[in-house]
């Protein structure tokens, strides 16, 4: 699920530059998969949740479209990755 705090930071590359950035956090660090387990769901279940999450993805889709439209930022160009040794964290703010 996707956090809609924002939080602010300071970033500390490996050469020692930073920089203060504002963030959504989408995935905290992990070394491991994760994943929806639905070996214990009947069937029917399952197939439900995929089309809910097709579903989902397709209103994912045309949100990022909308966004994109309206603001004329590509969604895409909003990516980062931080190592999170280098992150100093400071306030969260509300959106």
């Amino acid at each position: 699920m996707i956090m809609s705090k924002i939080k602010s930071m300071t970033y500390i590359k490996d050469n020692g530059d930073y920089s203060r950035r504002q963030v959504i956090v989408i995935s905290e660090p992990r070394e491991n998969y994760l994943v929806l387990d639905v070996t214990k769901l009947r069937l029917v279940d399952q197939q439900l949740l995929t089309e809910n999450l097709s579903k989902l993805d397709e209103f994912r889709d045309e949100f990022i479209q909308e966004f994109e439209i309206m603001t004329g930022v590509s969604y895409n160009s909003l990516w980062r990755s931080f190592k999170p040794g280098g992150i100093e964290w400071e306030q969260e703010d509300e959106i």
